[in-house]
């Protein structure tokens, strides 16, 4: 235990040095609050519900920090934490391990590597050291139904029963700005459960701000030529050289070409007469390559650059805006999910230290679904809050106004989950208090709101 917390902190205090501070004070004060509930306050579960490019990461490496080097009956081996996503994108893989100790470089997994964790934990159990384990799923919202793969690896373990949960000290922290299914489903675990909300605070653009700042513009159908000649023409409001960032959908409904490869096209003659650079970036390309174009951002382009999406930024990946200009999101023929917008373009663009006013990048996307991820924040994710819009492709629709809003099944779903029924909780309930079932209700005036803004 000493030589693992003196290493921990070796490794700390290095990283620091080489790159300054590693986490702000709310998300070190965050960390510690979720550390506390999911120790002395017994849960086993706690979901951070926290906006686009808040600082999550900067949570998750603290919260791992305390649990290696705190001296109690928690205490892990720092091996014993997992940092895992639903989403296969290596560029975010990357980007995580670079912000995490050395020792947790190889500790980070996608959905296509996540066997490995769950080989690492069954070896764990063919020696009786399957304890004090911590298992962060960062963008919970993605790959993450009980039918897809990573829930059906995880459940091959045979840890989802709540004896065992309790005993072994398996925690879990799950992570989104559009938790989604997952944050409903363990709403369902009761006492097990928490969920964190933390209050935006000045320093961060958020969605409010950007809107305040006539930042979104209506949303253009880029598959018509002369819409991308206006989106273009725009290019010389800005007094530099910028990248504009266009997300296309690939999906063709009937046949032929997809909005994506006409509306490449189309760029593709416009940028030919303008002297403009026209980039793709998607999964087809090489790792390298893509680490290139990400690493260009931070400089001035030599000429004005599209840079075209497939595929790619529909969460988690942090952009540098210095010399972004225009970012266009998906148009999609029919329903959109709400959280594919938020967590797009307009997300990416969100975030600590991000450009804001004169000169910041503007954004065309459907503002009335950032207005009401703005009013689901404020409701601290109440899916069923009444005068909330939401479309979800992970959440049913409400079937009428006063029926709840269903989730479709997740990896936490407790009906996969041994002891945490709504009868299993009823008796556990009623065996705490000697068989008298008491109802507890939130005083009145108790409730902390949480303002978006």
């Amino acid at each position: 235990m000493e030589e693992q917390i003196k290493y921990i902190k070796k490794l700390w205090k290095d990283k620091k040095s080489d790159e300054g501070s590693l986490v702000y004070p709310q998300q070190k004060s965050i960390a510690i609050e979720i550390y506390d509930i999911l120790t002395k306050g017994g849960k086993i579960c706690v979901t951070l519900c926290a906006p686009p490019q808040w600082g999550k990461t900067g949570v998750s490496l603290y919260l791992a920090k305390k649990f290696t080097t705190t001296k109690n009956k928690w205490f892990t081996d720092y091996n014993q934490v997992y940092f895992c996503t639903g989403m296969s994108d290596t560029s975010m893989v990357k980007q995580t391990q670079d912000r995490l100790l050395p020792c947790w470089k190889k500790k980070v997994f996608h959905r296509n590597t996540f066997l490995r964790v769950v080989n690492h934990i069954k070896l764990l159990q063919k020696i009786n050291k399957d304890y004090n384990i911590l298992i962060i799923l960062d963008e919970c919202h993605i790959a993450n139904l009980e039918n897809q793969s990573m829930s059906e690896k995880l459940h091959e373990l045979n840890i989802f029963k709540l004896d065992y949960l309790k005993t072994h000290n398996i925690k879990f922290l799950q992570i989104s700005a559009t938790p989604s299914n997952a944050l409903v489903d363990c709403m369902d675990w009761g006492k097990y459960h928490d969920k964190i909300i933390p209050p935006i605070l000045e320093g961060y653009v958020s969605f409010s701000g950007i809107i305040s700042e006539n930042r979104i513009r209506e949303p253009l159908n880029l598959n018509d030529y002369e819409n991308c000649v206006k989106f273009t023409d725009d290019f010389s409001i800005f007094p530099e050289n910028r990248y504009h960032i266009v997300r296309m959908s690939i999906y063709t409904p009937n046949g032929g070409l997809s909005p994506y490869n006409i509306a490449k096209e189309h760029f593709r003659m416009i940028c030919k007469s303008k002297g403009y650079n026209l980039i793709e970036l998607n999964s087809e390309i090489s790792k390298k390559t893509k680490e290139g174009i990400f690493l260009s951002l931070n400089n001035e382009p030599k000429s004005h650059t599209i840079i075209m999406i497939k595929n790619m930024l529909r969460a988690g990946k942090t952009l540098c805006d210095k010399f972004i200009g225009f970012g266009h999101e998906i148009v999609t023929i029919g329903d959109k999910s709400y959280s594919s917008e938020v967590q797009g373009i307009p997300g990416r663009l969100c975030g600590w230290g991000k450009k804001k006013g004169l000169g910041a990048p503007i954004i065309y996307c459907d503002e009335n679904i950032i207005k009401n991820y703005i009013l689901l924040y404020s409701s601290k994710f109440d899916y069923n809050e009444e005068t909330l819009e939401w479309r979800d492709n992970r959440m049913t629709k409400k079937l009428e106004e006063i029926a709840p809003r269903k989730s479709i099944p997740s990896i936490f779903n407790t009906h996969k989950i041994q002891g945490l029924s709504k009868l299993d909780q009823l008796n556990d309930e009623l065996n705490e208090n000697n068989g008298e079932f008491v109802h507890s209700s939130d005083e009145e005036g108790s409730e902390e709101v949480y303002n978006y803004d």
